[in-house]
């Protein structure tokens, strides 16, 4: 009976150790000393409307709730449509918050960077100084006009997405950059840090 009793003590101290173990682990990716301040916005404020759009442009949807493969539980997307015969001519942006800043670097890094696919115009030169990360990149269509941008940027847990058709009339290199400055602009309010006034190229 004590030989048995012997033998039963070791296993029962091997499973706390394995349990214990497994809570550590799981624990640690919690980002629980990380986790994102309370905030009193959501997502949907920190879109950008018509007034920060170039003229000719009209909302086709939102503000609304977002829901796709990189979504967290607030996420917001606004698309606008240009008014132009072009048939290519949309744009849109998708704001995401996540749990914490490593939780939204680690999505930025792991899939919402790798999907821009293109490459930043050598006379692109605007750099967020408000974003942790950013990245603007154009893909044309295999050399078919009219080109596709698309900027993303981090900004402590939230991501930001602008993407657009560059549109004779209705959305230029320069009028990216506009909306891209605008969109920094409303990050810095919302979030409490310093915007550079600093004038958008002519």
């Amino acid at each position: 009976m004590d030989q048995e009793k012997s033998r039963r003590k070791p296993s029962l101290w091997m499973w706390t150790v394995i349990i214990l173990t497994i809570a550590g682990i799981l624990l640690s990716g919690c980002d629980l000393p990380g986790t994102a301040p309370e905030r009193s916005f959501t997502t949907k404020e920190l879109l950008i409307g018509l007034s920060e759009m170039p003229p000719g442009w009209t909302v086709s949807n939102g503000p609304i709730k977002l829901k796709d493969d990189v979504s967290s539980k607030d996420a917001s997307v606004i698309v606008f449509q240009a008014d132009t015969n072009v048939i290519r001519r949309g744009a849109m942006q998708r704001a995401y918050r996540y749990r914490s800043s490593s939780g939204a670097k680690r999505m930025y890094e792991g899939y919402i960077r790798p999907r821009q696919f293109g490459t930043t115009p050598p006379e692109w030169t605007y750099q967020s100084p408000v974003a942790d990360q950013s990245y603007f990149a154009c893909d044309d269509n295999q050399g078919r006009e009219p080109l596709s941008c698309e900027w993303s940027g981090r900004y402590e847990e939230y991501v930001v997405v602008f993407g657009s058709w560059i549109i004779p009339d209705r959305m230029s290199l320069q009028d990216m950059e506009r909306v891209i400055r605008a969109i920094d602009a409303r990050m810095a309010q919302y979030l409490g840090k310093p915007y550079p006034d600093a004038p958008a190229r002519p």
